[in-house]
């Protein structure tokens, strides 16, 4: 799968990644949209947020979109369409 990877300040791209593998109460979601979040271009600039991120490098940015469930192990039908929280990778 493809995701924008930060490898440090100023320096990130699209690359291909693995793809994550779902524990029990999680879901594989296949990306369909995104935007950009305020906390996007801090740390794409090198910055540090008040929460610690982004922690380690590298660092797969994104945590604003929406997309189709393709994998579940037990919580939502596939298929189905949620958007996700702002949660982080």
């Amino acid at each position: 799968m493809k995701a924008l990877v930060m490898r440090g300040p100023g320096q990130f791209g699209v690359e291909e990644v693995p793809k994550p593998v779902c524990g029990d109460r999680e879901v594989l979601v296949q990306v369909q949209a995104v935007a950009i979040c305020g906390s996007d271009p801090v740390l794409l600039a090198g910055g540090i947020l008040s929460d610690g991120l982004p922690g380690s490098l590298p660092h797969i940015a994104g945590h604003e979109g929406a997309g189709i469930i393709v994998l579940h192990l037990s919580i939502l039908p596939p298929c189905d369409r949620r958007p996700s929280g702002p949660l982080l990778p």
